[in-house]
This record gives structure tokens, C-alpha cells and sequence, in this order.
């Protein structure tokens, strides 16, 4: 009965179907399209649709689903994916659950990070599981340290020069200006911290949220000289980072000026997402 009313369609970045979604999108009212066309155009990956369709009789796009794919660094194999921007017509929302007909059965771990209220019941019928993420937010107020053995480097190619080869795979593989990459170096003893963040909004609020950290426990060890050099150079006195439930967290336990907040994610995985995963999401915006 479906398939008679309705078709589903792959989108692809600036590919088939791409024009047509892009028109879609300019004219709902639902998200804002700026932050629609930030998301996908990170996502260039031609063996991936950055997408799906649902198309009625008359040929018109009614609803779209989008769709982050990645895969680790350290395995080829395992695809991830980021379901994001759900829109669908008012008159065709019972149909809503078409969009996810394609990946339902292959072997992707899926994650809804951000679904609205009313999608939340589908994705459980159609077998996620509610799980948790925690965004901890940390002011800084000890943006100037007396004494301070670290320095910060963000030229691209001095960088380089200190990652491993696994770091520098990551460092290549996030190449838009929308991640901001460093290495803190030690004087003293030789060693380097490669990290990336990205710069989000929270009711307006501008944070500088930590995504990966190459060293955690030197990174947390040594927090409040780093902290502050980190400050200095991306001129942000509030950070964040998000935490899987059961993860520990990159800033001390016993901090002052910091808040925590729950919200509720949906996952049909048979890997653990990690941290490194959400620079492939919707969070990073």
C-alpha cells in the first residue's frame, strides 16, 4: 500500500537528486536552512547518499531524512551513520517511518542525536534503544596562568610534524575550517596533545566544545595550564564536551562554574559509538 502512494529516493551531494532536495529544503519552515547546508556540505563521500526522499505520485518530494555516514580510522569495515533534519509534510507524517526503510536491515550502526518529540515513539517501534549523552559546560575563569610549560601550535604543517599515524589520518580526514585543530606541546618534556573542537551555540550562548583529545590523561592531569592556553588562543571562556553514559568526563570531577546537561539519544548499533563519531553529526553545529 505504501509503494503505491509513495517512493523512497537516495540523495546524493551535488548528484542525483541533490537540486531537487536543495529546493525542498530552502522552502520548509521546520529548520533553518542555513544549518541544513552546513551539515551536508561536510559531507562529500561519494559511496554515501547525504540522504533520503520520499517522493509522492505526482513526482513531488515530500519528506527528507538526512544522513551523516563515517566510518574509524582504525577499521575500514564498521559504517557508522548520523540520522538527521527529519522533515516531512503534514499530510504524509504517517508515512514517516518510509524514510529509515532503507537502512533498517543493513548492517549500520545508527544514532539519532537530536529527534524531535514526535519521532522519538517511531524510532523505538522500528527497534532503537533510548540511551543517554551529557553535555558538561565549564567556565573558565583562569584565562591568565603565571607559569605555563605548554605552548599551542595551529599551523597546519607544524602539526603534522607531531601526530602519529593514526592522528594524522584523523587531522587529514577533518579538513573544513568548521574544525578547529591544535597540539598543545610540553617544553619540558617533548610530548605533544593533538585535539579538535568545534564552536557551537547554546541559546545563543558560544561554546567551545572538545570533541577529541589524543592524550585524556595527560590533557586532564595537567587542566588548568592547558585550559588556559586553550583560552588565550580561541578567545573562549566557556567549554563543553559530550560524555556517553559511562564514559568519563575530560575536565576534574571537582570543578567550579560548570553544569551538566541529559539528553536522551537513540541508537540501533552493534558498536559503541565513541566521541570521534559526533565530529560526523549534527552536534558539531
Amino acid at each position: 500500500k505504501v509503494s503505491k502512494k509513495i517512493r523512497l529516493e537516495q540523495v546524493f551531494y551535488r548528484g542525483k537528486n541533490f537540486r531537487e532536495t536543495t529546493k525542498f529544503l530552502r522552502k520548509q519552515n521546520f529548520i533553518p536552512f542555513k544549518n541544513i547546508e552546513k551539515i551536508i556540505s561536510l559531507q562529500k563521500n561519494k559511496n554515501f547518499p547525504i540522504g533520503y526522499i520520499i517522493l509522492n505520485k505526482k513526482n513531488f518530494i515530500v519528506g527528507f531524512m538526512g544522513t551523516w555516514f563515517s566510518k574509524r580510522f582504525n577499521n575500514n569495515k564498521d559504517v557508522f551513520c548520523n540520522i538527521h533534519t527529519w522533515i516531512v509534510e503534514k499530510s504524509y507524517r504517517l508515512y514517516s517511518f518510509f524514510l529509515l526503510s532503507d537502512l533498517y536491515y543493513k548492517n549500520i550502526n545508527l544514532v539519532a542525536l537530536t529527534p524531535v518529540k514526535s519521532l522519538k515513539g517511531l524510532l523505538i517501534k522500528m527497534g532503537f534503544k533510548k540511551d543517554e549523552l551529557l553535555l558538561r559546560l565549564f567556565l573558565n575563569i583562569n584565562i591568565f596562568s603565571k607559569k605555563n610549560k605548554y605552548s599551542i601550535i595551529s599551523r597546519k604543517q607544524k602539526i603534522k610534524n607531531l601526530l602519529n599515524k593514526d592522528d594524522l589520518n584523523i587531522f587529514n580526514s577533518f579538513s573544513n575550517e568548521i574544525y578547529n585543530k591544535y597540539v598543545i606541546y610540553n617544553s619540558i618534556d617533548k610530548r605533544s596533545i593533538f585535539f579538535i573542537g568545534c564552536f557551537i551555540r547554546k541559546k545563543k550562548i558560544k561554546i567551545f566544545n572538545l570533541f577529541y583529545i589524543s592524550d585524556k590523561i595527560k590533557f586532564k592531569k595537567d587542566f588548568k595550564e592547558i585550559i588556559s592556553i586553550i583560552s588565550k588562543e580561541t578567545k573562549s571562556i566557556i567549554f563543553g564536551e559530550y560524555i556517553f553514559k559511562k564514559e568519563k568526563s575530560l575536565f576534574p570531577e571537582k570543578i567550579f562554574f560548570s553544569k551538566s546537561f541529559k539528553k536522551d539519544i537513540y541508537v540501533k548499533s552493534k558498536n559503541k559509538f565513541e566521541n570521534i563519531d559526533l565530529l560526523n553529526s549534527d552536534l558539531i553545529i
